[in-house]
Formats: structure tokens, C-alpha cells, sequence
């Protein structure tokens, strides 16, 4: 029962005792939905979030699979604190639902929580199947040293400058190239606020200046549009967890009705033992 706690809550069973959406919607027409809870509501609501992001995905990847290929809507799933909502198999997920026209937009705090929440090898999984990682300034030593290491290394001028022993032995000036990080992880961690870092497959590495909302005119125009109204939920009635007992039943009934077979049964021989007693 303690497992199931959080299901049976009043607001989970309301919303989840009927449906509007289906997952053939979100790939038939324009269709967005939103997951919203309370971020001090996020441990008590983790299992039922769950189960219903594991349902919608599944239920892509299945319809999907029985449409031709480009015949559907692309799809993308937006996870806000994925690091700290754990998504069942989402390491797999990652790798199936991409040729399926499925994207995922993952946002975490810090490359931590995934290796945290996921495991080393699940968080790699997610990274690798990322194609796009933009990344803003970050606090975290491992965040930065990861985005570090994945911008590459540069060769750069170097001069040593040497002097044999003895008063007048001349200077010896050696001119080369030495190999450093693109960016270091103290540089990493200096960035400017505006400014990004994005590492794409197959592309060279950019620095750039995130746009605030002001900046796009695209978003200053989709910020007049009318919200869509929301339906509230109708409190519904509590319902049993269990039917009701039948006459003599309940674990006592039954007690008695297990106790009563076996003294019409025929006892054994001495020493055995019947599997259904105990």
C-alpha cells in the first residue's frame, strides 16, 4: 500500500480517470500538451509523472511503428528538470524515438544529476544520442570539465626562452607550437551570463550570445496570443480500493473456510506434510 500511496491520491485519481488525448492526436494535428505540478508537489507527484510520460512515449513509438515513414507529425517532447524527474528507460528512449521523428529537449541544472539520476552509463547513453548540447555558463567542476573536453584542443605559438651557464653565453630563443583546450574549465566557468556554448554532431563547435525575448520578434508576437481556456476537474466521488466482502468473508472467512477443506481432506501418512496447510 505505501507503494501505491502516491496513485491514489484524490487529484491523481481525478486525472487520470479520463482522457482527451490520445497519443495518434499529438501526430494527426498541431497539438501541444502540458505536464504542469507544483515543483514542491515534484517528489510526492515523481511515479504518477512517470507512468504517464513512460505511457505517452510508448504509445508514440507504437503508432508510429504502424504509419509509413514522414506520413505523421514530428513530435517533440520537452523535459524540464530531467535530472531530478526520473523518466523510465529513458537511456533507451533516447536511442529509439529519434528515427521515429520523436525529438526530445532535455533541461538539467548540471550534467551531474543525469550521471546521478541515471547512472554513468545511462547519462553517456543520453549525451551520446544528444545531437544538439547547448550549454550556459556553468557552476558545476564536472559540467565545465566535460564541456572542456568535448570542444577539442588548439595548437597555439610558444616561445621558451633558455641560457646556457656562463656570464657571457648568448640566449637561445626556441619557437614552436604547443597543443592547450579550446577552453579551459576555469574559462568555461567565466562565461559571460548571455553567453552559450553549443556542440553540435557534426559541426564545429560555437560560442555565441543567447537572445533574450525582447530580441525575437517571433516570440513578441506569439506572447499576444490568447491562452487556449482550461477545463477544471470535477471533484469526483472516492471509490472502494477493494469489493466489498462477501458474507463470511475477509481474511477471516477465509481462514475458516481453509480450515474446514482440510478437516474433510484424508490425513497423509506419518510425517507428511500438505503443501496447502500453514
Amino acid at each position: 500500500m505505501k507503494r501505491t500511496k502516491p496513485y491514489l491520491l484524490p487529484s491523481v485519481i481525478a486525472l487520470t480517470s479520463g482522457s482527451d488525448v490520445r497519443a495518434a492526436d499529438l501526430l494527426e494535428r498541431t497539438t501541444t500538451v502540458y505536464l504542469v505540478w507544483p515543483e514542491h508537489e515534484l517528489e510526492k507527484l515523481a511515479g504518477p509523472l512517470n507512468l504517464v510520460l513512460t505511457a505517452l512515449m510508448t504509445a508514440l513509438a507504437r503508432e508510429t511503428d504502424r504509419r509509413a515513414a514522414h506520413t505523421y507529425r514530428p513530435v517533440l517532447i520537452a523535459v524540464d528538470e530531467a535530472g531530478r524527474v526520473k523518466v523510465p528507460h529513458l537511456p533507451d528512449l533516447s536511442s529509439t524515438l529519434a528515427g521515429r521523428d520523436v525529438s526530445l529537449a532535455l533541461y538539467v541544472q548540471a550534467l551531474d544529476q543525469l550521471w546521478d539520476t541515471y547512472g554513468l552509463n545511462g547519462g553517456e547513453t543520453i549525451l551520446a544520442n544528444c545531437h544538439h548540447k547547448v550549454f550556459h555558463p556553468a557552476l558545476s567542476l564536472k559540467t565545465a570539465q566535460y564541456i572542456s573536453d568535448n570542444l577539442g584542443r588548439v595548437s597555439v605559438p610558444e616561445e621558451k626562452r633558455s641560457r646556457a651557464p656562463g656570464w657571457f653565453s648568448p640566449e637561445t630563443i626556441t619557437q614552436g607550437y604547443a597543443a592547450r583546450p579550446l577552453l579551459t574549465s576555469d574559462e568555461v566557468r567565466m562565461l559571460g551570463p548571455d553567453e552559450i556554448i553549443v556542440l553540435s554532431r557534426n559541426a564545429l563547435p560555437v560560442r555565441g550570445k543567447r537572445p533574450g525575448f525582447p530580441d525575437l520578434k517571433v516570440l513578441r508576437e506569439r506572447a499576444k496570443l490568447e491562452s487556449t481556456p482550461l477545463h477544471r476537474l470535477e471533484p469526483q466521488a472516492p471509490k472502494p480500493l477493494l469489493p466489498p466482502a462477501q458474507e463470511g468473508g475477509g481474511a477471516q472467512g477465509n481462514r475458516k473456510d481453509r480450515k474446514s477443506k482440510a478437516e474433510d481432506r484424508p490425513s497423509g501418512p506419518k510425517g507428511y506434510i500438505d503443501p496447502e496447510e500453514g
